[in-house]
């Protein structure tokens, strides 16, 4: 799609009374993206999870793993939760 079909498809947008929100809005192809909190890479078919998400896991791990004698069942459900919100990445797996 080139300039001017994003530009129609921008128009026809705001004709039809949908509200846009420009930082999010992106009118030239783009193989590798951010969506919906996971990097998506057509180019190669693969979802990613981003680095600040797996650096956020990283720090709950942590946390429960210096906790390990005495966690709460909150932080263990917070690692059951990070591990489920990234299973389109890493798979059935999560589901044990």
């Amino acid at each position: 799609m080139s300039g001017s079909q994003g530009q129609m498809i921008r128009a026809d947008i705001l004709r039809s009374g949908f509200l846009l929100s420009d930082p999010k809005c992106v009118w030239e192809p783009q193989q590798c993206f951010e969506m919906l909190g996971y990097e998506v890479d057509t180019a190669e078919g693969l979802f990613k999870v981003p680095a600040s998400r797996l650096g956020k896991f990283g720090g709950v791990l942590e946390m429960v793993w210096r906790l390990r004698k005495s966690v709460k069942a909150r932080g263990v459900a917070q690692v059951v939760g990070h591990i489920l919100s990234m299973r389109l990445t890493i798979g059935p797996v999560t589901r044990l």
